[in-house]
């Protein structure tokens, strides 16, 4: 047997050597592509999950303001008597604001909790952007449980002050007339025109609170949208 020179050995042991270096780059830069397309994917999911909450906030937030135009108007109306043949339409005007106590929009988290649960937050390799979102679900999540605390504060009786006049019996019922006669005894009622203000009030702070939440997630769709 032809004994091989140490040059060939060292030649062999360099392809060797060259062969599971290129093995290994091209390993890493395809684990590199398919972490940056698995970001772009997480980004994407993101972006919609962020968008769909700031329309949910901007639905409630509208409602709400649509509310506090109701109540004012039905509210007025009462106050100066002109309730001829409006009588179940303006009980309802009162009604309906009085019994969205909660107003809460329907957002998500489902994005972020498995970009943390799974540790694949690391594909986004922007940090800063990667703060950005955290931030923003932190300052929506702050914004919906200061909504729950002063709403259920500020919260009226306005609701169980109807009730016991018998007006929401009354409506329900469909009788302008008994509607009528309790909805003109309000115009003597101070508590009426207290209850209403404070109605107001709480609608005012789910308008306040839910434009932030709306403000948070537009925000960090922009961040997104800029990279």
């Amino acid at each position: 047997m032809q004994q091989r020179s140490v040059g060939e050995v060292l030649r062999g042991f360099l392809v060797i050597v060259v062969g599971v270096l290129t093995a290994l780059a091209l390993e890493a830069g395809w684990q590199e592509w398919q972490d940056s397309q698995r970001g772009a994917e997480y980004l994407e999911a993101l972006r919609s999950e962020l968008a769909q909450n700031a329309e949910a906030a901007e639905r409630e937030r509208t409602r709400s303001v649509d509310l506090i135009a109701t109540l004012v108007e039905v509210a007025a109306l009462v106050e100066s008597g002109e309730i001829e043949g409006r009588e179940l339409e303006i009980a309802e005007g009162l009604i309906f604001p009085a019994q969205m106590t909660g107003s809460f929009p329907e957002v998500s988290r489902v994005v972020l909790e498995d970009l943390k649960s799974t540790g694949n937050l690391r594909l986004i390799a922007d940090s800063n952007l990667r703060r950005t979102v955290a931030q923003a679900y932190g300052r929506m999540d702050s914004q919906l449980e200061r909504l729950d605390l002063n709403s259920a504060r500020v919260n009226s009786t306005l609701l169980s002050h109807l009730a016991q006049s018998g007006l929401r019996a009354a409506a329900r019922n469909g009788d302008p007339a008994a509607t009528g006669a309790i909805l003109r005894g309000f115009r003597s009622d101070p508590e009426f025109s207290t209850q209403v203000r404070l109605e107001r009030e709480r609608l005012h702070l789910v308008d306040f609170y839910l434009s932030n939440v709306a403000l948070f997630m537009t925000e960090a769709v922009s961040e997104i949208d800029a990279m």
